[in-house]
């Protein structure tokens, strides 16, 4: 079973995968009382949120890889490049201020 993160991704993290697959990816552990009642939006946006702090994932897939510990294991996989637009965009308001 691939480590499972134990933190969202940095920002640096999520920029490095883009350039070098133009997606981003990673296991998370998604206790499953927070979605058994979930909608397939929420769901996918708690897996954006886990994997990189941030709802603004697109083309979100993901794989069930097991259970551990009451968790289960999903692999994650997503376009960032909306959330690195939103990033680079609360850079430069930063600046302007």
């Amino acid at each position: 079973m691939q480590d499972v993160l134990t933190r969202s991704l940095t920002e640096r993290e999520i920029r490095k995968q883009m350039e070098a697959a133009g997606q981003v990816e990673g296991t998370v552990a998604v206790d499953l009382e927070e979605i058994i009642d979930a909608d397939r939006d929420t769901f996918l946006t708690l897996l954006s949120e886990l994997l990189t702090d941030s709802p603004d994932l697109d083309d979100i897939e993901y794989e069930v890889l097991g259970v551990d510990d009451g968790m289960l294991q999903i692999h994650v996989t997503a376009d960032a490049s909306a959330l690195l637009e939103e990033l680079a965009d609360e850079g430069e308001d930063e600046e302007d201020e």
